[in-house]
This record gives C-alpha cells, structure tokens and sequence, in this order.
C-alpha cells in the first residue's frame, strides 16, 4: 500500500517531501528588496518541483537583524537577507565589506566581492551561515542642513549615526566627526530641533522620510556601498539537496543583479523628485574625493588590528589598488 502512496504522488507531480525555509527580511512588502527576494523564493520553487519552499517575513516582522540571527541560531528562521550591519554581528570582519571611501564605484565593488567573496563566506561558514548571493543595492550619501562637503566642513556639523552600528561609530569618532545616533524614528525630530544637522543614507530612503526637507544639500560623493547578502543557515542549506544548489545560487545572483539595476533606478527618481522640492545637488570634486579617501585611509589604518583584521583590511586595499592600476581612467 505504502508503495502504491508514492506512486500516486509522483504520477501527480507532488514531492513526497517540502523543506520549508522561514527567510527573514527589513524591506516593506512591494519594495524593490521585497519583490527580488519574492522572486528567488518562487525559481526555488520551481527549480525543485515544490521540493523547496521559501517563506517570506518581509518588512522587519521577525525583529531587527540582531533578532533575526538569535532567531536562527535558535531554528526558528533559517535565512535572512542581512545588510554589511547583520553580517558584522555574525563576525567583526565582515565589515570590511563596506567600509567608507574605499571603493568608488559599482564595477570596485564587484571587483572586490569577485577577489574576496571567497573569503567572506568563508567567514560566515566558521560561524555556520551560508551567503547564498551577495548583494549590491546602491549608496550611502551625505545630506546635509548647509553645503557640507569636504571633511572639514562636515566635522562641524553634528552627523546622525545609527546606534545599533557601533563599529562604524567608532569609525566616524577615529574620523574626527561629531556622532548623534539616533534611532530612525528619531531623526525627523531631530533635524527639526538641530539635535542633528546631517545624515548618511541611500537617497530612496531620504526621500522616503522627507529627511531632505531639513537637510537639502547633497553630495555625488559615494561615501560606502550598500552591500549585504541573502544568509542560510549552513544546516539547513546542507538539507537542500545538491543537485538544487548550484541552480539556487545562479538563480538568486540573477534577481541580485536585476535589483541593482533597479535600485539606480530608484535612487536616480528618488533623487530627481526631491530636486524638484529644494534639494541642491553638488556635483563632488576630485580634490573634495581625494580628502575623504586621505581621512578614510587614515582612520581605518588606525582600525586596522582592533576594529578589524589588519589582514583583512591589507587585502581589500590592495584588491582596490590593483583594480585601479589597470583602470586609471576612472
């Protein structure tokens, strides 16, 4: 009888078995974010016959990404798509994925995620994550309550940081800069009172929040990537089976490289629309890039061996420089 079972679900095309992966996420459903991740959830789907599903709990509903990890380590998730901040708290060195001033461009970024990614994952496989697809989702910028735009001009300015980012706390204080962290909630009210005259972020994200209304002068400077990766954990990614993993992985960098793509997209609309509203864009100089790259080398020479592996951190200047010595019209 038990056979006579398995031959009926087979003739109909049903797998005798599902794994059902719980992928935590920050982005709000219908986003750019949300629907990439949609997307890899249904190809996983169809690439294993229903074998593999993926369960989506979009818009931060499963906690932060410090909760989101605790939630895996415990089983009660098995994935997440984690920013540079998430990975840093699975371990330290993840940061220097991102670290501010080193790469200039979405093609240095690639590069340094081709030379280094193995090394990365290899990171994240000790502490027992999997990075299925690396993701590249744009920039952090400056915007700023009066033109701010060399590193001078904006340590007389008090910067809003994020204060569940300590590591990049420190770094802006080894920069010299005035922090305020403030919660996102927070930040309105505070460019209001002048608790903060500054911020750092995507500029979707500042249009979104209406930030650029008290802060309107921005910056082309490209201060760090918007990097992160879309995490399994390893026990779980070892149930997949094996012969899904390979097309798991393809699948998930096309709709990673798709988003790219759209999040420019996103960012240059966003920006056109708030320029529309007040909002004064300054074109970056060499000379003003040249300053931030001096005081980000600088600072992070200092870091290097405390903040993160000095090994770590050679490597990914050394990747930047050899990449720009064969592209010196950059």
């Amino acid at each position: 009888m038990r056979h006579l079972v398995k031959l009926f679900f087979l003739f109909l095309g049903i797998p005798l078995w599902a794994l059902t992966i719980k992928v935590a996420s920050l982005a709000p459903v219908g986003t750019p974010w949300d629907e990439a991740l949609r997307e890899v959830a249904q190809k996983w789907a169809e690439l294993s016959n229903g074998e593999v599903e993926m369960k989506i709990y979009p818009g931060g509903i499963a906690g932060d990404e410090i909760d989101v990890i605790r939630k895996m380590r415990l089983g009660q998730l098995q994935g997440a798509v984690l920013t540079s901040v998430g990975l840093n708290k699975i371990h330290p060195d993840m940061i220097t994925m991102a670290l501010p001033m080193i790469a200039q461009s979405d093609e240095e970024v690639s590069y340094l995620l081709e030379k280094m990614g193995p090394r990365w994952e290899g990171l994240l496989v000790q502490k027992g994550f999997v990075p299925v697809v690396w993701q590249v989702a744009g920039w952090v910028n400056f915007f700023t309550k009066v033109p701010a735009y060399t590193p001078d001009e904006l340590k007389k300015l008090k910067l809003r940081t994020y204060p569940d980012e300590p590591e990049m706390n420190q770094t802006f204080k080894e920069f010299g800069f005035h922090i305020v962290p403030l919660t996102q909630n927070e930040v309105l009210a505070g460019l209001q009172t002048g608790i903060v005259e500054a911020v750092y972020a995507p500029p979707v994200l500042v249009a979104t929040l209406q930030w650029f209304a008290l802060a309107p002068h921005y910056t082309t400077l490209k201060f760090a990537p918007v990097v992160g990766a879309l995490v399994i954990e390893e026990r779980t990614w070892n149930r997949i089976p094996e012969r899904y993993r390979d097309p798991f992985r393809r699948a998930a960098a096309e709709a990673a490289e798709a988003l790219n793509d759209k999040v420019k997209e996103v960012d240059e609309k966003a920006l056109s629309i708030m320029k529309q509203h007040g909002l004064v864009i300054h074109e970056a100089t060499q000379e003003e890039i040249a300053q931030w790259e001096a005081i980000s080398r600088e600072g992070l020479a200092r870091l290097a061996g405390t903040l993160f592996s000095r090994d770590i951190y050679e490597q990914v200047i050394h990747h930047i420089e050899d990449y720009r010595a064969g592209h010196e019209d950059r």
